[in-house]
């Protein structure tokens, strides 16, 4: 999966949720079956938050100013964007954490303009 391998590459992505109402009350964010209009995507509202980390069952966010926990199955349903950063730190003479390669980035870019 590209968001996956964006957390690994650039150390996390930024997300927008379109939250149920059910997920207020949910220690891991997951989809409620049977929720009725609870469940319905954006019920709560639209929320961004940046996910620096998954495994096996999914992924964990930082939202305010908390961890939290989200299912494969809440990401599918409930996510509407992603977005991999791509910050300062990443741009200079040491390179990425992970060893990315921002030149050959550049190049790619400029090849499919």
């Amino acid at each position: 999966m590209e968001i996956q391998q964006s957390i690994a590459l650039f150390g996390g992505v930024y997300i927008g949720l379109s939250l149920p109402l059910t997920a207020q009350s949910q220690d891991v964010w997951d989809v409620v079956k049977g929720g009725g209009a609870n469940a319905r995507k954006g019920s709560w509202g639209g929320h961004c938050v940046y996910v620096p980390k998954y495994d096996a069952s999914g992924f964990t966010c930082n939202t305010w100013g908390q961890p939290k926990t989200m299912t494969l199955a809440f990401w599918k349903k409930y996510c509407d964007e992603a977005h991999t950063l791509f910050g300062q730190d990443w741009l200079t003479t040491k390179g990425a954490p992970s060893g990315f390669d921002q030149a050959q980035l550049q190049a790619d870019l400029k090849a499919i303009r």
